[in-house]
């Protein structure tokens, strides 16, 4: 604005250092040509009139300058403020934005928290559960197995080892194992001698758990001493009325 301003007063004073001027040198060409004339105020009225037009016009341009220049500053300076707000806006907006995202996030990760205990507690409820249905199967099968054992144990000789004969051999060791050592050798010499080998071979291989069995059922109710496992032999001669409806007299089966 200053600048506008100072070049208007230079416009003006150089106007009025042009009309001196032109006054002068007419004034100079009119001594010359009549060194004794008198000065003519009609032509410097005329040559006044026209350096005030072109100081107006000069004046009208810069007047016009001023005003593009003006409203030039206006709309920057609404653009400027436009353009802030705009930037606030979308600054609260992404602020927004990443509070909802934030929580959004806390709520999925407790979510999760929640699902993940539920889902272990569930997982630990359902192993206490199977433990204890384990626990009551081994239970029924223990009392299964000692009431087969002791239905076997009140059997003769002669009916129970032909039934455990025709059992799998799985289940015929395992009844085998649940009774006395001197029952097992009593029904072992009641079988044929090939049926009563094998099953001896196996009760000899089977695991150890299984024999810890039969070392319980031998402490409650311990045999006469014997030099090395049961001897169907001796089983079968302590029984002479028995001994010639087998053949096991024959050879005779050790069990270790």
């Amino acid at each position: 604005m200053k600048r506008l301003l100072l070049t208007i007063l230079l416009l003006h004073s150089a106007t009025y250092s042009l009309a001196a001027e032109s006054n002068s040198s007419a004034h100079s060409q009119s001594t010359s040509k009549n060194k004794n004339a008198l000065f003519d105020p009609e032509a410097a009225q005329a040559l006044a009139k026209q350096c005030d037009a072109i100081f107006e016009a000069r004046k009208q341009e810069i007047v016009t300058s001023l005003l593009q220049l003006r409203q030039q500053q206006s709309t920057l300076q609404i653009l400027t403020t436009e353009n802030t707000k705009l930037l606030k806006e979308k600054e609260e907006q992404i602020k927004l934005k990443e509070r909802a995202l934030k929580e959004m996030y806390g709520e999925m990760k407790q979510e999760q928290t929640k699902k993940q205990s539920e889902s272990d507690a569930k997982l630990a409820e359902a192993k206490a559960l199977l433990a204890k249905n384990e626990e009551i199967l081994q239970q029924i099968n223990g009392i299964k197995e000692n009431k087969l054992a002791e239905s076997y144990a009140k059997m003769k000789d002669n009916k129970a080892a032909p039934i455990i004969a025709a059992m799998p051999d799985e289940d015929a060791i395992l009844i085998l194992l649940s009774l006395k050592p001197n029952q097992m050798g009593s029904i072992l010499a009641q079988m044929q001698p090939d049926k009563a080998a094998e099953l001896s071979k196996l009760i000899r291989m089977y695991p150890h758990t299984d024999k810890s069995m039969t070392a319980t059922n031998t402490q409650q109710t311990a045999p006469p001493p014997q030099s090395e496992g049961i001897n169907i032999d001796k089983e079968t001669s302590a029984n002479p009325q028995q001994q010639p409806n087998n053949n096991a007299s024959a050879r005779g089966t050790t069990i270790y």
